[in-house]
């Protein structure tokens, strides 16, 4: 941390953040999680009506790949911060998740908000409706393809439908 800067969450020493989705015992999983930073990210996720679950940090780790696999989850939606650590941090689980077999959408906040805890509670489920499906770490589906995709989806089984 840089001179005179504390962290924003303190952990005991030898807590197995890596080995932890939070909030996630509080959920009723269906396909789809939001996946966030922190704890309070998480927790306004839920007052929203949202199942989102927070990383304890900005990477997601091999232990937490094997948990959202293990629940049978199919979409994940990446709610990170509006910096340049979550950005990176889209971008690795993007990769991560992508190699694994998930579908991954990012949320896009408003460029004025941090993160996901400073938009209104009544605004989050509009914010978290503005995802967009990621075809790679970097970038996200053109809206042509959306669009293509989104017909392809409604003509077929509707197994899973873009938002």
């Amino acid at each position: 941390m840089p001179d005179g800067q504390v962290p924003k969450y303190r952990y005991p020493a030898g807590f197995p953040r890596s080995r932890l989705l939070f909030g996630l015992h509080r959920l009723n999983l269906d396909r789809q999680i939001f996946l966030a930073e922190g704890p309070m990210d998480a927790i306004w996720l839920q007052t929203a009506g949202l199942p989102g679950v927070a990383l304890l940090g900005a990477f997601l780790s091999a232990s937490q790949m094997k948990i959202l696999s293990q629940n049978m989850l199919k979409e994940i939606v990446l709610c990170f911060d509006n910096d340049k650590a979550g950005q990176l941090a889209t971008e690795m689980a993007t990769r991560q998740l992508r190699q694994e077999g998930f579908w991954v959408y990012r949320v896009e906040l408003p460029p004025k908000f941090k993160d996901i805890q400073e938009v209104p509670i009544e605004k989050v489920p509009q914010v978290a409706a503005n995802r967009h499906l990621c075809t790679n770490g970097a970038g996200m589906l053109h809206p042509r393809y959306k669009r293509w995709l989104d017909k392809e989806c409604a003509a077929g089984a509707g197994i899973w439908k873009l938002q």
